[in-house]
């Protein structure tokens, strides 16, 4: 007589089928808060590669006619903001020092009729950069008083925005390696076919995949053995095949209103009771 488990989930480890011929095990081997946290690390990695990088462009008309415009750049795609005709009245470095950084932060802003336009995303510093400020901002000063000159086209400083990139990219191939990671693995005990069958799937496909299978009688039994791990009971269940390989299922500790042990001998007694072996 094979005994009957409830299907409800026993933690993350469950038997969700039995009948006299088929037993299908369900094993969850990561938690929802893991799942949010690959999420969060993607749309992180998506904002922090949606950094602009700038750039001005302008044509000269007539000698005292300039239309110019800049273009945001970024992974997303390019927004361009219109300088109207004439509105361009040239460009200065912003300056800002603290107290411990005696280097101070620059960047260059776009001086219109109405408003300050930073050619920057954001501050930079270091050697040299108040140098490479300067000399953009009197390129773009030069243009505004050299009639002759019928275009011109210049850029912010990149290394910052670089950054950003290389930073949300890794942060996006992290949060992907938590989605590509196994998320259920399922053993499919079957009599007609005379083999357990070990699926997994993750959260990016639609259907589980066979990764391995292995015959019944190969199969000495389930065991739940108990090792100690920083001072703490940890118990695993596993299958014990003939050749004294073990192919582990789970492994856990004893919790808070949750006996890891009692919920491990029950479902290897149930699969040692369905493969008719006795332990």
């Amino acid at each position: 007589m094979i005994k009957s488990i409830d299907s409800t989930p026993i933690e993350n480890i469950k038997i969700t089928q039995i009948t006299p011929t088929l037993l299908k095990l369900k094993i969850q081997n990561d938690t929802l808060i893991e799942w949010f946290f690959s999420l969060f690390l993607i749309f992180g990695g998506l904002f922090a590669m949606s950094s602009n990088r700038k750039v001005l462009e302008c044509n000269r008309f007539k000698s005292q006619q300039i239309d110019c415009e800049i273009t945001s750049f970024n992974v997303l795609g390019q927004k361009v903001e219109i300088i109207p005709i004439n509105n361009l009245r040239g460009a200065e470095v912003e300056r800002r020092f603290q107290t411990n950084n005696s280097n101070g932060k620059f960047r260059v802003v776009i001086k219109t009729n109405n408003d300050k336009i930073p050619l920057n995303v954001g501050w930079s510093s270091g050697s040299g950069t108040e140098y490479f400020e300067n000399r953009t901002a009197s390129q773009i000063n030069s243009f505004l008083q050299q009639s002759e000159k019928k275009y011109f086209k210049t850029q912010g400083s990149n290394w910052i925005i670089y950054l950003f990139h290389i930073f949300g990219l890794l942060l996006i191939l992290v949060g992907s390696q938590f989605l590509i990671e196994k998320h259920s693995t399922g053993f499919i005990f079957d009599k007609d076919t005379r083999k357990v069958l070990i699926m997994q799937k993750n959260l990016l496909m639609l259907k589980s995949e066979l990764k391995n299978e292995r015959l019944l009688k190969e199969i000495k039994m389930v065991e739940v053995t108990k090792d100690v791990v920083n001072d703490e009971d940890n118990y695993t269940i596993s299958l014990v095949m003939l050749t004294h390989e073990q192919i582990i299922l789970q492994s856990g500790t004893i919790e808070e209103n949750y006996n890891i042990k009692e919920n491990y001998d029950e479902i290897a007694q149930c699969i040692n009771q369905f493969l008719d072996i006795k332990s």
